[in-house]
């Protein structure tokens, strides 16, 4: 968990756009949510490809 969030705070620095950096914290928390209430890795793995579709490294 704590991982994951690193590695989400290190693809969200780089973001120049407030606007960007806002979406950016509101899905890295619905992603932190999910982990909390459902462990099932399908959620996991969609939140992620969702969140690479919005900002490609």
């Amino acid at each position: 968990c704590m991982r994951l969030s690193f590695m989400f705070n290190l693809l969200i620095i780089p973001i120049s756009n407030f606007g960007s950096f806002i979406f950016s914290n509101f899905l890295l928390t619905y992603v932190m949510s999910i982990r909390r209430t459902a462990s099932s890795s399908l959620f996991h793995k969609f939140s992620f490809l969702f969140y690479v579709h919005f900002f490609p490294s």
